[in-house]
């Protein structure tokens, strides 16, 4: 039960935060926004080996500390910028890799918690001609008319 609840807090619950767009370079472009606990992130996206990859991190504070459940207003954040990033430069590949959470064991070959969180909030998201799959704990988003 505590596990539906959450999932539906995934689509109900959350709040985008405002960003803003800090570097628009042709193979690098960095957002950022503050939390309501005042921890600054960072997501950068850089063009490489052909296609767009995606990170997050804290700038101040730490991915432990997002604070009053805040992760999930902290990943529709991270996700609204992901989409409107793919749709302003029209990106035909993208990889995300995912870090595994505090205490998972670091292994790429299978989903780790926050990849499988991160797909909920991207398969809702992304625009009908977006594709989306996890490779192990890396998602993989492809425009679909290339």
């Amino acid at each position: 039960m505590k596990y539906v609840k959450s999932m539906n807090e995934l689509f109900t619950n959350y709040t985008i935060y405002p960003y803003e767009l800090i570097l628009d370079g042709l193979r690098y472009v960095e957002y950022r926004f503050k939390t309501k606990s005042n921890i600054e992130y960072m997501v950068e996206f850089k063009y490489v080996d052909e296609k767009w990859q995606r990170n997050f991190k804290t700038i101040t504070g730490s991915y432990r500390m997002t604070g009053d459940n805040d992760a999930y207003n902290v990943l529709a954040t991270v996700t609204e910028i992901t989409v409107k990033f793919l749709r302003r430069k029209d990106v035909s590949f993208m990889d995300i890799e995912h870090i595994p959470a505090h205490g998972e064991p670091m292994n790429n070959k299978v989903p780790n918690k926050r990849s499988r969180v991160n797909k909920v909030f991207l398969q809702k998201w992304l625009p009908d001609d977006y594709t989306y799959r996890m490779v192990g704990s890396t998602s993989k988003i492809r425009k679909t008319d290339i």
